[in-house]
């Protein structure tokens, strides 16, 4: 049995994973637990005895981009390594460890967890330094598996392997014709009395814990500083691996895409065959560089090679070799060296798919953007699929719809937004089909995607109620398509009418008329008051937009149904104060293309928007049966019944709440779903934890109903009137997302709240102007499709 380092084994590029390296990983036993050391090169003093390698930092910014590396390389391992492997052991090293605040600790722990689950006994050592380690530091490593145990056993085995270095020191001299010679240090001696002195005197076992750790480290820096030129072992696990026969390095070749098979040189080699340590030291340099050079770990704190590389001999020049050759991390495991061919497998097929991407999520909405951001923070491997590239905040689309807002003050590239996750994948596609049996999806692109757990959260699309034919004349608010086609028509309507010669229709066309009396329905109709009355009202010439009749119809008995009737009158007062003719308890009985029929009774109409109701995503329907509309039911834990690992949320799930009703299709609802539904996953793919139940807690709810007029009812809590509209602005502020849409939104709404003006006042698109208003063209995003891979993805 001969032990093989396998070195920075993610460095070099995607091209490199269907090479040797990843063969050789995939070639460990996955009955032997492994070992692995992370290096933190990071303190923030530096001592001038010490050799480590390691840079100074004040701040954790550099050491937060480091850990960024190191999840990143964890990823790729995760691809490379066989199925099963456990971890045996765990040893952080430096620089200093403990630089790590408490929650990049637990940060850092759990992405290797995740990649490499512990066994029952498995032991975590962390180097340790007394001034910077705190009791919440002390805490989060033996939360993550740092104790008594383990530092017992690190005493231990420190000794031993100690003592092996003695032995291969006096080798190495006896190879020279010297004689080692010991001597007695009485300052060693003195530490030693010290931390029996003080370990006798203390009974809290943590706190003896740290006192024989400060002990441990004292000895090691006062040996570490009398090294002097040589600079001798960089730390206790530098040594181990220096004099640990053989020391195993990848010989790379000239193309970081290939390299030739492993070479062991020990320290009996270097000292009888006077091999030419400059040489090798050149090699390593070149090594460390092309590690450096696009490479996924990056270039990071790589040592600058020297302008000329001076002739070096003994423990010096092998001292710096470590040094170069040092990676962030190693693992290690005791396998057979063979070179047999079927020892690292067969290549893979190109264009074969991956078998499993861990956890797919479709829909990157509110709900399933939260997911990815949880298992991204506790380094999941992750799949988000979406046919969009941005995720869409949804509360402020009717804005767009309304000029007051543009587009992108609304919308982030999901990439942007999940960039800093390296376990999480963005893909850019539209899921067509879901194979439950075999564990895949299928994208409309003919590609598939295998999952260990799918996550749907697919949002929902308009539904009308049995009357698809609606959409073409009645656009619902959606997506990004929606809302600037809704503005365009809005314009429209002002600009047809100021041309037309016939009272009749400018009427009819200055006539809107809004579906649904929900928050959408009463957000809308108090918008397009307002810009009728306010922005547009002296912008014509031979029509007076402040007479456009703006009409809002409710099925029901009152406006906005969710709240309390004293919230409901209030809303109904303040709209009709601002023109909005309210029409409720009658319901919409057909939508053609120049008028609209209410409870049988026609009404001629130059536009009509929908926000009567939605329909969720046609994938749900795949999982099994779903209700009225399209939502696919889920347990307490948003499990989908009958299907192993697969879960929904958001507007596609039907989550029955604490008192018996169905939760709402609101934002708040997806996130507080997705995230839960993320942090659950996690805690059960790296620990095994079973998953928690889910609890939603409301936040309140809220609604715009115009200027200086808002409502909110959270509980027993009712606001209304000026104060509700000002919690409503800086609420939806803070939710933005990205700063600069924090910062550009608010600009405008100041700039709006002073002048009235709305700046995004564009026709968007070619249109034709038709004789008839029934051969209008309409955008393919309007036209509601029944197949999948027409509609299987809207935000939630």
């Amino acid at each position: 049995m001969r032990r093989r380092l396998l070195n920075r084994f993610t460095a070099f590029g995607d091209r490199q994973r269907e090479g040797p390296l990843p063969s050789a990983l995939a070639a460990l036993d996955p009955h032997t637990p492994v070992l692995v050391y992370l290096h933190i090169p990071f303190c923030e003093r530096l001592c001038w005895f010490c050799a480590c390698r390691t840079q100074g930092t004040r701040t954790l910014s550099p050491v937060e981009s480091y850990l960024g590396t190191l999840e990143q390389e964890l990823v790729l391992l995760a691809r490379a390594l066989p199925a099963g492997l456990r971890l045996g052991r765990m040893h952080w090293g430096g620089g200093t460890p403990t630089i790590l605040p408490p929650e990049l600790i637990h940060r850092l722990a759990q992405a290797v967890k995740a990649v490499i689950p512990p066994t029952d006994d498995w032991e975590f050592s962390v180097e340790i330094d007394p001034t910077m380690v705190d009791r919440a530091k002390i805490d989060a490593l033996a939360e993550e598996g740092m104790g008594q145990s383990t530092l017992r056993a690190g005493f231990k085995q420190h000794l031993e392997e100690t003592k092996t270095h003695v032995s291969r020191l006096e080798q190495v001299f006896e190879m020279h014709g010297t004689k080692a010679k010991a001597a007695t240090c009485p300052v060693i001696d003195g530490i030693s009395k010290e931390a029996e002195d003080i370990s006798g005197d203390i009974g809290d076992p943590e706190v003896l814990d740290a006192a024989l750790a400060a002990a441990a480290q004292g000895v090691e820096h006062y040996e570490i500083s009398r090294y002097g030129e040589t600079h001798l072992g960089q730390h206790r696990h530098c040594r181990r691996w220096m004099f640990s026969p053989p020391l195993t390095c990848l010989d790379y070749g000239a193309n970081r895409d290939s390299f030739a098979a492993p070479s062991a040189l020990s320290i009996g080699q270097w000292a009888r065959n006077n091999l030419r340590v400059g040489q090798v030291l050149e090699q390593a340099h070149a090594v460390r560089q092309m590690r450096g050079n696009g490479s996924i770990g990056g270039n990071c704190h790589v040592q600058e090679r020297p302008a000329k590389l001076e002739p070096l001999s003994g423990l010096k020049a092998l001292n710096q070799l470590m040094w170069l050759c040092l990676p962030p991390v190693v693992l290690s495991q005791e396998v057979t060296m063979s070179e047999d061919p079927a020892m690292t497998g067969p290549e893979p097929e190109a264009g074969t798919p991956a078998s499993s991407s861990g956890v797919i999520i479709v829909g990157a909405g509110f709900g399933g953007l939260e997911a990815a951001k949880a298992l991204g923070r506790a380094g999941i491997v992750t799949t988000i699929i979406d046919r969009k590239n941005h995720h869409l905040f949804q509360p402020l689309l009717y804005q767009v719809a309304t000029a007051a807002l543009s587009a992108n003050d609304v919308a982030e590239p999901i990439r942007k937004v999940l960039r800093r996750y390296a376990s999480v994948r963005v893909l850019f596609g539209e899921v067509s089909d879901i194979d439950t049996q075999a564990r895949r999806v299928h994208l409309s692109s003919g590609q598939s995607v295998g999952y260990d757990h799918l996550v749907l959260a697919a949002g929902a699309g308009h539904g009308y109620f049995g009357h698809d034919e609606w959409a073409q004349w009645a656009p619902g608010l959606k997506t990004i398509e929606d809302a600037r086609h809704i503005r365009s028509q809005l314009l429209l309507t002002f600009e047809r009418a100021e041309r037309s010669d016939d009272p009749e229709e400018r009427r009819r066309l200055l006539s809107i008329a809004i579906i649904g009396g929900g928050p959408t329905g009463v957000e809308l109709a108090g918008a397009i008051a307002e810009l009728s009355r306010y922005t547009l009202a002296r912008d014509f010439r031979a029509i007076d937009p402040t007479a456009a009749r703006i009409t809002l119809v409710e099925a029901g008995p009152r406006l906005l149904a969710g709240f309390s009737e004293e919230m409901s009158d209030y809303a109904k007062a303040r709209l009709e104060r601002l023109g909005v003719r309210i029409r409720t308890g009658e319901a919409v009985d057909d939508v053609g293309p120049t008028s609209i029929s209410i409870a049988g009774q026609s009404e001629p109409t130059g536009l009509v928007i929908w926000a009567a109701g939605i329909s969720a995503s046609p994938l749900a329907r795949q999982l099994g049966e779903t209700d009225r509309a399209g939502r696919i039911a889920v347990d307490e834990r948003l499990a989908v019944p009958g299907h192993e690992r697969v879960y929904a949320l958001g507007d596609v799930a039907v989550f029955i709440g604490e008192d018996g009703k169905p939760l709402p299709g609101l934002a708040q609802v997806a996130k507080q779903q997705g995230d839960h539904l993320g942090q659950a996953l996690a805690a059960h793919m790296r620990n095994g934890e079973p998953l928690q139940p889910f609890r939603y807690r409301s936040r309140g709810n809220t609604a715009i109903v115009g200027r200086h007029a808002a409502v909110f009812e959270h509980g027993r809590t009712k606001v209304k009137g000026w104060f509700a509209w000002l919690a409503w602005a800086v609420v939806h502020v803070y939710l933005l997302v990205g700063f600069q849409h924090r910062l550009l939104v608010s600009m405008q709404w100041l700039w709006r709240y002073l002048t009235y003006e709305r700046g995004a006042r564009l026709i968007a698109g070619d249109y034709v102007e038709p004789d008839d208003p029934a051969k209008a063209p309409v955008p393919r995003e309007r036209l509601r499709s029944a197949d999948p891979a027409e509609c299987s993805r809207t935000s939630d």
